[in-house]
């Protein structure tokens, strides 16, 4: 019953987040009354489908599923880069897509206050912060049966296993946030040394990317996974804006 409790938690979590993503996508150009009925619709139908599908024993993508895996493996997400933050973002996308830019976005004429990078970055930090919270708390348990593949040995402390999801947390977040300020540096039109926009994104491009597999990578292939990350998510904000959605 406890675990229970605490699956409820974990899930009640995930599905906030998978909602809240969009309303970066919407912020200024949505009411109240829309917001709450989307929420409703995300975490009453769409999230509990998804995480069916990925996560439960039963799903059709599920890594535990018993037998029949889908692609002889099945879909490993350990916390969330596709079942949570892939359909927070395709609900973003469609949503940004159904709204007009906000005057003056695409000609210049939106001026923003320069504080807003400030917090900005506050945001990306307590985010990061939270992230090892979603991460970690995605092994489920610190006292658990888990075989070490190299070493033969079966580990019982399920501390070991957060300790190596957080350094991969850190280390993609890291590789992401210095991948997008080489990115932005190479191709941006303003082509300034730093800029500190595309580099809170590049963070979470990072924490995003490394989330599935968190638990299973090493630490080069954290890094490689931030870094890469990073470059996709330039190049598809580039590509939005090619295409005139805010």
């Amino acid at each position: 019953k406890t675990y229970k409790k605490a699956q409820w938690v974990f899930h009640w979590a995930f599905a906030a987040v998978a909602t809240t993503i969009v309303s970066g996508a919407v912020a200024e150009r949505c009411t109240m009354t829309a917001y709450l009925c989307y929420s409703c619709v995300m975490t009453g139908f769409v999230y509990p489908i998804i995480v069916h599908v990925g996560w439960n024993s039963d799903g059709y993508f599920s890594s535990l599923r018993g037998g029949r895996l889908f692609l002889g493996c099945g879909l490993i997400d350990f916390a969330g880069s596709g079942v949570v933050h892939f359909t927070g973002g395709v609900a973003a996308l469609a949503a940004a897509t159904s709204f007009l830019p906000r005057p003056g976005r695409f000609n210049g004429q939106l001026k923003l206050a320069e504080y807003h990078v400030i917090f900005q970055t506050l945001g990306v930090l307590l985010l990061w912060v939270g992230w090892y919270a979603f991460n970690c708390g995605s092994v489920g348990r610190l006292v658990s049966n888990f075989d070490d593949a190299d070493s033969g040995e079966s580990l019982r402390d399920g501390g070991g296993l957060v300790a190596h999801v957080a350094m991969t947390t850190t280390l993609a977040a890291g590789a992401g946030c210095l991948g997008a300020t080489l990115w932005s540096y190479l191709f941006d039109e303003r082509n300034v040394i730093l800029n500190a926009k595309q580099t809170n994104n590049g963070i979470l491009a990072g924490l995003v990317s490394v989330t599935a597999g968190a638990a299973t990578v090493n630490a080069p292939a954290a890094a490689a996974i931030g870094f890469l990350g990073s470059a996709v998510f330039f190049a598809t904000a580039k590509f939005i804006d090619h295409l005139l959605i805010d």
